[in-house]
């Protein structure tokens, strides 16, 4: 609100009026009543916010487009090639046949007799430290073959072979046992128990006086 302003019109009246002498037939003056005219509001001025400085946009050319080079690989370098003559032909061997035996008359090829001949062999093994018992005979009139062996099993029985054999029917045995089975009781181990251990008692070290040297004098 605008404040209250007061005229120098109106200030000189009310001076001269103080200062004049009280007259009853002097007509008083009374002024107008002032009436101050209405103040007047200006509207508040309108904030403009300065504008923003916007400096120019700088020119950015654009990137020229190189193309990557292109790789090239070194040359392989690749020796000259070795001069290999050609092969000597050679031809084949002729072939010549094997020479046919001729017979000297002077030194004769000796003729060996191979026909069977009769035959006969017997042998046996009794040894009561070791435990071995077995024997073999046979013998042959130069067609067929007959024999006999024996052997002792480790369970105790003596095992006996008889066989034939020809060119005919061929080799023929007969197995008989004589005698049990014998087989031995399992005994077990012991189991070991180690014994427990008990210190000894503890006995105090026995010191021995030191020995009385004789006095110096």
């Amino acid at each position: 609100m605008a404040p209250f302003k007061i005229s120098a019109a109106f200030l000189a009246l009310a001076a001269l009026a103080s200062a004049a002498p009280s007259d009853p037939y002097r007509p008083v003056y009374t002024p107008a009543p002032y009436h101050p005219p209405p103040p007047v509001y200006l509207p508040e001025p309108v904030y403009k916010p300065e504008p923003v400085y916007k400096p120019k946009p700088v020119y950015h050319p654009k990137p020229v487009y190189k193309p990557e080079p292109v790789y090239k690989p070194a040359p392989v370098y690749e020796p000259e090639p070795v001069y290999k003559p050609e092969p000597v032909y050679k031809p084949e061997p002729a072939y010549k046949p094997k020479p046919v035996y001729k017979p000297d008359p002077y030194h004769p090829k000796p003729v060996y007799d191979e026909e069977p001949k009769p035959y006969s062999f017997d042998y046996g093994v009794k040894d009561h430290y070791s435990g071995a018992n077995f024997g073999h005979t046979e013998n042959s009139d130069g067609k067929a073959v007959k024999g006999s062996y024996t052997v002792a099993l480790p369970d105790g029985r003596i095992q006996t072979v008889n066989y034939v054999a020809d060119h005919y029917n061929g080799f023929q045995a007969e197995v008989t046992y004589e005698g049990e089975p014998k087989y031995p009781v399992y005994h077990p181990e012991p189991v070991y128990k180690p014994t427990p251990y008990k210190p000894a008692p503890y006995k105090p070290p026995t010191y021995l006086p030191e020995p009385a040297y004789p006095a110096y004098h």
